[in-house]
């Protein structure tokens, strides 16, 4: 049975980006970009075909996801902490440049990852805003982010946000005696993000 060859970005001049493409079992040859800071699946050649990444080398695309990333959550941050509110208006120009992005990376399939990651999100945290543990504010702030990350990332997002927000808890517990305590999500979420990327550079 024929083999599809291992591909990468030297021997296949046709590509200015740098993949790695490898067999997967049951289906056919699938790309992941070589990206510490996300993986992209690509169903197939001619899925790669109707990329624009073509156009713009990887780490252009790492670099522009980080900035959205950072400039999204630095202004979230500084309106949670300074009015306790996260607004649309912010947010919405961030959730389109992260659902754009992927899709210049991996088109149809980035999309799709894109969306998928967004409702994730909001699957887990809807409940969770129900009984009051969040707020509406901070489960939109969650989803926009999860355009720029992969599925995987945003199960560790949401686990490290958690994470920083109970440890800052317990800090202003200690602090003002108090068990009453209301957290700000955003600074949390910014935390994790710098921990995801930081990581994986």
């Amino acid at each position: 049975m024929r083999q599809s060859p291992i591909r990468t970005a030297t021997e296949d001049s046709k590509l200015n980006h740098s993949f790695l493409c490898k067999m997967t079992p049951g289906r056919d040859a699938g790309c992941f970009f070589a990206q510490k800071s996300r993986c992209h699946f690509v169903q197939n050649d001619e899925t790669d075909k109707n990329t624009l990444s073509d156009h713009f080398p990887a780490d252009y695309h790492a670099f522009m996801t980080h900035l959205v990333l950072f400039l999204l959550l630095a202004g979230a941050v500084f309106t949670d902490q300074r009015s306790h509110k996260i607004y649309n208006r912010w947010l919405l120009p961030g959730g389109i440049a992260g659902i754009l992005l992927s899709f210049i990376r991996c088109g149809p399939g980035g999309l799709r990852e894109a969306l998928i990651s967004a409702f994730l999100a909001f699957v887990i945290l809807f409940p969770v805003y129900l009984f009051g543990g969040i707020g509406a504010g901070d489960v939109k702030l969650f989803a926009t982010v999860s355009t720029c990350l992969s599925v995987e990332d945003v199960f560790l997002c949401i686990f490290c946000s958690f994470l920083v927000a109970g440890v800052i808890s317990i800090i202003r517990i200690l602090q003002t005696r108090s068990l009453h305590q209301t957290i700000r999500f955003a600074l949390p979420v910014f935390v994790s993000i710098l921990f995801i990327y930081g990581g994986k550079l």
